[in-house]
């Protein structure tokens, strides 16, 4: 049986899966040979190509069966061309040169040290495979998977497949980090304008107790799970339970989400106010001070991711970086959560303790009429008689 490429890795190769082209639908693959290569420097157009090519085949032959691909003694040397209006039926290969495909192939296409090239208007219903060379797609639709294996004297790879380098990793970690700041900063305005009268309940409550609402908020995050299983076995007593289950547990997981994110405004707004101080309320209205507080806290506690994502390609740094930035939001999130539970979603504010007035002196002794209010008695004086 002719041998066919390994989806999966051997003892003498190692596989490395890739990004294919937008519209490719199947995964590309990247077949290393690190030891098909031979000693001595030997052109790849050489005689020395067919000895390597062979060795890597027949140790990954070794490994797994193959079929349905050509081996490389079998293929004539030279690139090959698929005229356009030509359709032929594969595996089509050519060696030591590209495969050029402007028709369509009915099955693989395969080209040893060399590019398989599929040109606008070219169909490959099977896979597209280049040993030692890349898969061009310009324009060309593959109905299967894009290959390509590479030796360690020819490290080929799709630009597709290239690693990211650090500046753009850098890049995608500061645009999460805007987004995030971004989609904070307008669930912040929206709590204001919609939901102003809970975000302060839940303030109030950071006030009466940060260590109790931490308490409350690890236990609270802990009941999630019991909860859930709760409800559900409660529901399942009925068809009609059974059938409300998944309602209610995205009801369940819609309600945590939202009295963790209240509760994360709400000490945003508290560090933002600790920090901006009672200056900005005199110069500015309530709802003011409030938005300044609000944002102010956001920015703090997302500047500490950014940071993170600045240190990136150091990475020990950002790891250090990316676990202090993680406790600390966790902390914020499970204490606002805490006074989220403790006020009921800010609906149950502490009631400011009663201070009993004492009477005054003067007047204390009176009793009034019931009409009047003129006094019955005659204050008594210190004066004996």
């Amino acid at each position: 049986m002719a041998p066919a490429l390994p989806p999966s890795t051997g003892a003498g190769s190692s596989v490395q899966l890739a990004a294919a082209q937008p519209a490719q639908p199947d995964s590309v693959r990247t077949v290393a040979t690190p030891d098909s290569a031979t000693e001595g420097g030997e052109s790849a157009v050489t005689g020395g190509f067919v000895s390597r090519i062979l060795g890597g085949l027949a140790r990954l032959e070794r490994r797994m069966p193959w079929s349905g691909i050509p081996m490389v003694r079998d293929v004539p040397a030279g690139p090959r061309t698929v005229p356009a209006g030509d359709t032929v039926t594969g595996p089509v290969a050519s060696r030591g040169g590209a495969l050029d495909v402007f028709g369509v192939v009915n099955g693989d296409a395969v080209a040893y040290e060399g590019d398989v090239i599929l040109h606008p208007g070219s169909t490959v219903t099977g896979d597209a495979i280049a040993v030692l060379g890349r898969v061009q797609l310009l324009g060309g639709a593959v109905g299967g998977e894009v290959r390509s294996v590479r030796g360690a004297l020819a490290p080929i790879v799709s630009s597709q497949a290239a690693a990211a380098t650090p500046r753009d990793t850098v890049r995608d970690r500061l645009g999460l980090v805007v987004g995030w700041l971004t989609v904070l900063i307008l669930m912040g305005v929206g709590v204001l304008v919609f939901a102003s009268g809970p975000l302060e309940g839940v303030v109030e409550a950071l006030h009466g107790g940060f260590a109790r609402s931490l308490v409350f908020g690890v236990a609270g995050q802990l009941a999630v799970l019991p909860v859930v299983l709760l409800v559900v076995i409660a529901l399942a007593v009925t068809v009609i339970g059974i059938l409300l289950i998944p309602f209610a547990i995205v009801a369940i997981a819609l309600a945590t989400a939202g009295l963790m994110m209240l509760g994360f405004l709400a000490v945003t707004s508290v560090t933002g106010s600790a920090i901006t101080g009672g200056e900005s309320r005199r110069r500015l209205s309530d709802r003011g001070a409030a938005l300044r507080a609000l944002f102010v806290g956001i920015i703090v506690f997302i500047a500490v991711w950014l940071i993170a994502a600045l240190f990136t390609p150091v990475p020990a740094a950002a790891a250090v970086a990316r676990g202090i930035a993680f406790v600390l939001t966790w902390v914020a999130v499970t204490v606002g959560f805490g006074a989220a539970l403790r006020s009921r979603a800010g609906t149950r504010r502490p009631k400011p303790p009663q201070v009993e007035q004492e009477p005054d002196d003067e007047i204390s002794w009176l009793t009034p009429t019931p009409i009047g209010g003129v006094a019955a008695v005659r204050r008594p004086t210190s004066q004996s008689r």
